[in-house]
């Protein structure tokens, strides 16, 4: 089985004083000692490089690049995908959905 990852799970992981941080290590140690490939799309790391660097800072990016990227099969999402995603948001007024979730 395929198992996606998402920005919040790479955020988890990286974030040490994250409340999901110690879940998040367990579930990457199961994650690693398995088979299942592991997916994420280059939307995700965008909105993951955004989010880590902006309230990490630039070596939590940078270790995030050296010891996740690698590990992960990565979706680059085409004008398709992306035009698909951008129809699937919802109307105006709701953040619930964003951009990189809906290309996924």
């Amino acid at each position: 089985m395929t198992v996606f990852v998402d920005t919040t799970a790479l955020y988890a992981f990286l974030d040490k004083a994250d409340a999901n941080h110690a879940a998040s290590e367990r579930r990457w140690r199961g994650l690693l000692e398995g088979n299942d490939p592991l997916m994420t799309s280059n939307y995700v790391l965008v909105e993951a490089f955004a989010l880590v660097q902006h309230r990490l800072g630039a070596q939590a990016a940078r270790d995030l690049q050296e010891s996740m990227v690698p590990i992960l099969e990565v979706h680059w999402v085409d004008e398709g995908v992306h035009r698909a995603a951008v129809c699937s948001l919802p109307g105006a007024g709701t953040s619930a959905w964003w951009i990189a979730q809906a290309s996924s």
